[in-house]
């Protein structure tokens, strides 16, 4: 994040309000004519040296208003410098203000994805699924659905599983697409709520259906078998 002022230049700062004053302070003592608050003249530091010949009060009268011309000069540029630090950080605080708002948006960009890319990358994922689909579901034996915001598609080959196997699985517009190949490919569907729920929810792709569903999946693939004339078992 962007930091309202730079910490080196805040230390900078007061060094520059001494230095500003020390020359002011300089200057006003090398001029040898200077108007006093009381509007009178007086001679300059080359002449101070002699105030000790006056008299008291002509010299009392002369160091009151060289200290008293000093505090208004010292303030005067202290004040002009105060102004001009305030309107310098007064900069620099709504520069940090820009950009912080810019890194906001960076971030948030950055956290949240760009936009095109993330469209990009669900594109060519919904791609490699879609390929996945075609490739897998026409070797199912039945298609669970429920009706078209879910679809399992189940394999059973009683010479190398244990148990009906997931092969593909999704909901919303992957489950159009499974239920879409299923029925190019003459893949039986069957329509079970619970089950497609229940399977999409709890069996991953490419795992064996769990034992408490063992046997609603067997009298569905015996169903389909029937229909079909085919037994695997």
């Amino acid at each position: 994040m962007a930091q309202i002022s730079d910490p080196s230049t805040d230390m900078e700062m007061p060094v520059v309000g001494q230095l500003l004053t020390a020359l002011a302070i300089w200057v006003f003592f090398s001029n040898e004519w200077l108007m006093s608050p009381l509007g009178i003249w007086y001679l300059g530091l080359p002449s101070l040296v002699q105030i000790c010949q006056y008299p008291l009060g002509v010299g009392v009268a002369v160091v009151t208003s060289v200290v008293v011309q000093l505090f208004l000069l010292s303030f005067i540029v202290l004040l002009i410098f105060a102004i001009a630090d305030y309107a310098f950080q007064k900069k620099l605080f709504w520069d940090s203000i820009k950009m912080t708002k810019q890194e906001l948006k960076e971030e948030r960009k950055q956290a949240e994805g760009d936009p095109l890319l993330k469209s990009r990358l669900r594109d060519r994922m919904r791609q490699i699924v879609n390929q996945n689909i075609r490739k897998v579901v026409p070797r199912a034996d039945v298609i669970i659905t429920n009706p078209t915001h879910y679809a399992v598609a189940l394999e059973w080959d009683a010479q190398r599983m244990i148990a009906p196997q997931v092969l593909a699985k999704g909901m919303d517009e992957i489950a159009l697409s499974i239920i879409k190949v299923a029925k190019e490919s003459q893949v039986p569907r069957i329509e079970n709520r619970p089950l497609a729920r229940a399977l999409y929810a709890s069996v991953e792709i490419g795992d064996a259906v769990p034992p408490e569903y063992w046997e609603i999946v067997s009298r569905i693939l015996a169903e389909v078998y029937a229909l079909n004339n085919k037994l695997k078992l």
